[in-house]
């Protein structure tokens, strides 16, 4: 019996891609952050610094457990709230993902691909000449796009 493609999927995830890297499921509200915050339950943040208007944040707890939460444009109460409950505060540039823009990319890149192949497929079946290159089937006259 084979596994089924969403078991595959993990296997693959957990195989190829880093544990810090991975992404956490579960996520919490601002407020329920700031309650944990003030109650000693956070061990640490990472903050993902945006140009957006809200930030991005992976908080680490006390128990070992990850969460997600997003925090205001302006948290500077948050930063002076984290620092007063000894929680370890790391700022990350959004720059400092490399492969982000790459990966967010990626799906319109391989439509992109498959389109080009579509239209490369397309006009070397509907010339005649299957296998000459594209400026030698249009070299010929009334042949090419622009008939």
């Amino acid at each position: 019996m084979h596994p089924g493609p969403s078991k595959t999927v993990e296997t693959i995830v957990a195989v190829f891609v880093p544990p810090a890297c991975r992404r956490s499921s579960v996520t919490m509200t601002y407020s329920q952050f700031l309650d944990r915050v003030r109650t000693g339950q956070i061990a640490g943040v990472i903050v993902m610094g945006s140009n957006s208007g809200a930030t991005a944040a992976i908080c680490r707890l006390k128990d070992g457990n990850s969460v997600r939460t997003v925090l205001p444009r302006d948290y500077r109460d948050t930063l002076v709230a984290m620092q007063d409950n000894q929680v370890n505060i790391e700022i990350r540039d959004a720059a400092s993902e490399p492969l982000q823009l790459l990966w967010k990319a990626s799906p319109f890149l391989l439509l992109l691909g498959v389109w080009v192949f579509l239209m490369l497929w397309k006009f070397s079946n509907s010339s005649g000449q299957a296998g000459a290159p594209p400026t030698e089937r249009f070299a010929q006259p009334g042949r090419g796009p622009f008939r």
